[in-house]
């Protein structure tokens, strides 16, 4: 149990300055072009990074990369092949 509690703060640590959502916000964003059901992951960190009072253009990069993968499997569902 210690380990996560030490889990936990590491976690918010990072968090504070809003870095882990922008690593994983990129990552998920670059990789929702693969999978793209990773673009809510991309779309929930690039939220989080705008309601920071930091990060606002990174959070709204994401939040665009994210979007835009989201549409793209939107997209691939609605058109035949």
């Amino acid at each position: 149990m210690a380990d996560t509690g030490q889990l936990r703060q590491t976690v918010a640590t990072y968090n504070e300055n809003g870095a882990l959502y922008a690593v994983l916000g990129l990552l998920t964003g670059l990789a929702a072009w693969e999978v793209p059901i990773l673009s809510l992951v991309a779309i929930a960190c690039g939220r989080g990074l705008l309601s920071g009072g930091s990060h606002r253009l990174l959070g709204a990069f994401v939040l665009g990369l994210g979007g835009l993968a989201l549409l793209r499997l939107l997209w691939m569902m609605a058109v035949p092949l």
